[in-house]
């Protein structure tokens, strides 16, 4: 087993694939190789498999684990992981080892946790504070340790090994007893860390995706994302004016990045932050909400813009079967089918719908927002 971060090298053939497993954050809060995701992590699985096609390098391949009919396939979805390949997963947990029982991991278990834990995402906050402090106010989040004394007002609670909106609480003192509410939290099994930040007044939610490699960080691009009771469910594509310097704001947190222990990591990185007012009325970032260090929708959404929207507006939308945008769908098969990647404006379907189908990504070209 591989200690410590150290790679182990196991693409023997040049192959590499690529694995959709979004919720595996649970398995490493379990610490278990056999485990089994909730019925909707399993459903967001089976029906968004075909995702990482859209971010994937040319001679790269997706693994399905749900048979698709013969109209829906493509010759780089594959159905198994060849001997010899290099898994590139959407997120690295123990599970990976009983999913794939033939390959060594690159990380041990207490790396695939640091990597994970919501811990990365405060310490990214300090250190973009501390690279503009004067661009910065309100208080740091900070890891909950008993007991704890808030004072009056809005808070956000996340529990550690979640992202994407889910662990995440709004408590106002107002209306609820925060104590109350922190021991409950402390007691639940299976035992995990909790964070508390200050409540923001949002006005827009953004994502800076990042890639690291051969230890150095590069900025990509943002998205502003769309959100619902705290969770994406989409992201606006094609820059529009938000009134802040986002360049500064992007070198801030590529400078912190390149500074973070990140053992020898490679791929990408994604940072939640928004804009908020203060009391002036002037718009300001907050340091950083979330870091995943994996590929996250928002990158998936800006190597979409890059493949398909040139100079024009766009949305990357994750909808339910039963949305009405899929009325509204210009074709009814995936564009990963296409072959051609010049598009007319529209509503394009990204992965496949099936009878049972639950989830759907949708790519919409040409909106204006």
């Amino acid at each position: 087993m591989c200690e410590n971060g150290t790679s182990c090298k196991h693409s023997l053939n040049g192959m590499v694939v690529h694995f959709f497993n979004p919720g595996y954050e649970a398995s490493i809060l379990r610490g278990v190789e056999h485990y089994t995701p909730p019925k909707m992590v399993r459903r967001l699985r089976e029906d968004l498999q075909t995702l990482p096609i859209y971010y994937a390098g040319d001679e790269d391949k997706v693994l399905v684990t749900r048979r698709l009919p013969e109209e829906l396939r493509h010759s780089r979805l594959t159905a198994h992981l060849p001997v010899g390949a290099e898994l590139k997963p959407w997120g690295w947990g123990p599970e990976l080892r009983g999913l794939f029982p033939s390959i060594e991991l690159p990380y041990s278990s207490a790396v695939m946790a640091y990597f994970a834990s919501r811990e990365r995402g405060v310490e990214l906050w300090h250190k973009v504070y501390k690279a503009s402090p004067k661009s910065f106010r309100d208080a740091p989040p900070r890891k909950v340790v008993p007991p704890l004394a808030l004072s009056p007002g809005r808070w956000v609670l996340k529990e550690d090994f979640t992202s994407s909106g889910r662990g995440i609480e709004m408590l106002d003192s107002s209306n609820v007893d925060i104590t109350e509410v922190l021991q409950t939290k402390w007691v639940q099994t299976p035992p995990r860390s909790l964070f508390i930040e200050p409540y923001y007044e949002i006005v827009y939610e953004l994502g800076f995706e990042y890639q690291r490699k051969n230890g150095a960080v590069a900025y990509l691009g943002y998205h502003r994302a769309i959100t619902h009771k705290a969770q994406y469910i989409g992201s606006y594509l094609g820059e529009a004016s938000l009134g802040v310097d986002i360049d500064a704001y992007a070198e801030w947190v590529r400078q912190s990045l390149q500074e973070m222990e990140l053992y020898d990591y490679e791929g990408i990185i994604g940072v939640d932050t928004a804009l908020y007012h203060w009391e002036d009325g002037s718009l300001h970032f907050v340091p950083c909400l979330e870091v995943n260090i994996r590929p996250t929708m928002g990158f998936v959404a800006l190597s979409l813009a890059q493949r398909y929207l040139g100079n024009r507006g766009g949305r990357f939308v994750i909808a339910r079967r039963d949305d009405p945008i899929i009325r509204r769908l210009t074709d009814s098969k995936p564009l990963y089918l296409y072959d051609d990647s010049t598009l007319v404006e529209g509503v394009y379907l990204l992965t496949p719908i099936l009878d049972n189908t639950y989830f759907v990504a949708i790519l919409e070209v040409g909106l204006k927002h």
